[in-house]
């Protein structure tokens, strides 16, 4: 047996190299397509509990010895392919990836899958992050009321205690760094704002606090912090998303402004909370028509 395979690749031509590095590439996406549609059927019937595992993770990690990222990305991958089988064929034929499949698919949803799924085809991992930005500014912006969740239940009326202990681990500061003006030293702190976390990896905040930002600072819940940066801007509506690289952020709940039901004493269409204070369906705007939401 032949330990040493570097021995037969020197008698191949250049182009051989070529075509052989290509056609390994080809088994490789085909390899990887037929590895996540089992451990899709495995998860499905959860034969890791027989092979003494809680979970499919662990038996990824600790039966197949795969390393933690690589367990991570091929389970988000079995579990998007269930739902929208597709996504095989595009790992197998290499259009796709294992990151960006795990970076779509939190995203992917029956209306806007094929259409993702078919712009993400060969894009870097930089680009599927500002795709995402566009997915999730598209939603805030362009959400219909009927897409909300609404109850018939009376609202959930929560102490500030109670709020607070709810949305805090979603909360974030944000704090910009520019360069200083008329001289070349390394940016300075230019403005500091807060931001939430509205998918695992991505945060919302006000494009005016990071317009012009070189370095951005995101204080978490926790008091580490990490670097950011920007993936994506709506101007009209002044947000911005910032991409952080890392895990087990915990996404903000979303609702609709038209069933918060937080007033102040004396004034009741003034809604506030700690930290924040906003108008809604202001009369006395006689030169702005508007319906202002406004958070500070």
């Amino acid at each position: 047996m032949n330990t040493n395979p570097f021995e037969s690749m020197h008698r191949l031509s250049d182009d051989e190299l070529l075509a052989r590095v290509k056609q390994l590439v080809r088994r490789e996406g085909e390899a990887t397509a037929n590895l996540v549609a089992h451990l899709a059927e495995l998860d499905a019937r959860r034969l890791y509990l027989s092979e003494g595992c809680s979970s499919l993770f662990v038996n990824c990690t600790q039966i197949l010895h795969l390393s933690e990222h690589a367990a991570f990305n091929r389970i988000e991958a079995a579990r998007a392919a269930r739902k929208f089988p597709v996504i095989l064929a595009l790992l197998a034929s290499g259009a796709l990836h294992l990151a960006a499949v795990r970076l779509l698919a939190p995203h992917l949803t029956a209306e806007n899958h094929a259409e993702l799924l078919q712009t993400a085809r060969h894009r870097s991992k930089r680009d599927l992050e500002i795709l995402v930005a566009r997915v999730l500014l598209l939603g805030l912006a362009c959400l219909p009321v009927s897409a909300w969740a609404v109850s018939d239940a009376p609202p959930k009326t929560l102490s500030v205690p109670d709020a607070v202990a709810e949305v805090l681990p979603s909360v974030v500061s944000v704090m910009a760094h520019g360069p200083a003006r008329g001289t070349p030293t390394p940016a300075v702190p230019s403005g500091s704002g807060s931001g939430v976390v509205i998918s695992p990896g991505y945060i919302l905040t006000s494009n005016h606090l990071v317009a012009g930002a070189t370095r951005l600072v995101i204080g978490l819940y926790d008091g580490r912090l990490v670097p950011g940066r920007v993936v994506g801007r709506d101007f009209l509506t002044d947000l911005a998303i910032i991409k952080v690289e890392i895990e087990g952020l915990i996404p903000a709940r979303l609702g609709s402004s038209s069933t918060t039901r937080m007033f102040f004493p004396f004034m009741d269409r003034i809604i506030v909370a700690r930290g924040m204070r906003a108008t809604d369906h202001r009369p006395d705007f006689p030169t702005r028509p508007l319906d202002p939401l406004q958070g500070d």
